[in-house]
């Protein structure tokens, strides 16, 4: 309720917002909708890690392997350009590197 009250008052334009609101539907079970959400907070605003790496993890649950691999060099050609507020740049490094490792040995067992 209170995510659809925001999104109205912002008129959807704050990439935050879409983000917070997207992750809650896909956990709750909407996963179209929460993917569309984060793809959408995305597409307003490509400098926050944090959005990257929700939904770089959110292509791994999917198993849409492509789309997260895909972020995942997007997040290492401009990692120079993101705005972080609250976390350090090791923080996003390290979980990108997770991910990343990780898609590399699920290739490895899928090929």
């Amino acid at each position: 309720m209170y995510f659809r009250q925001a999104l109205e008052y912002t008129d959807a334009k704050n990439h935050e917002i879409l983000r917070c609101y997207g992750l809650s539907e896909y956990r709750y079970g909407n996963r179209e909708k929460g993917i569309a959400m984060l793809k959408d907070a995305f597409v307003l605003y490509k400098k926050d890690p944090e959005l990257i790496c929700n939904l770089v993890q959110v292509y791994i649950l999917e198993r849409d392997y492509k789309q997260a691999q895909s972020l995942i060099k997007y997040y290492y050609t401009n990692k120079e350009c993101f705005e972080i507020i609250d976390k350090t740049p090791e923080y996003y490094d390290q979980k990108i590197a997770m991910f990343d490792e990780f898609l590399k040995v699920t290739h490895r067992f899928t090929s």
